[in-house]
């Protein structure tokens, strides 16, 4: 299809762009890797009184980069199955209400737009 993945995390890894030396992801290694050369040599020049800020930035970008690299199926297939509920469960509730409302009185949109004018005044 896409690629030769082998897992469903591979696949969904792949079609975001993420995993690989080259992905938009590196970024965060670089920027994390500078973050932590530089709170050394703060820590360096200081000594010790400062620079604890960048040095402990830099490691959280780095894991955090590790964390997407190996956990990105975990991260982005909840997110995509709760988007989803969401988005079943509010075309639920305003079908409801659009079934609810009998003949002659306001439509939908003008029920919500005088609730939301009353709670403005």
């Amino acid at each position: 299809m896409l690629g030769d993945f082998s897992t469903a995390g591979e696949q969904i890894a792949g079609l975001s762009g993420v995993g690989g030396g080259n992905s938009g992801l590196a970024m965060l290694s670089w920027i994390g890797g500078i973050s932590v050369l530089g709170g050394m040599v703060l820590l360096v020049i200081t000594a010790g009184r400062k620079g604890w800020y960048p040095l402990v930035g830099g490691i959280v970008l780095v894991l955090l980069n590790w964390l997407i690299l190996t956990y990105a199926h975990a991260l982005f297939l909840p997110v995509i199955a709760g988007t989803g509920v969401i988005s079943v469960l509010w075309t639920y509730k305003i079908a409801k209400q659009i079934l609810s409302n009998k003949k002659g009185k306001q439509k939908c949109s003008q029920v919500s737009l005088l609730s939301w004018a009353r709670r403005g005044s």
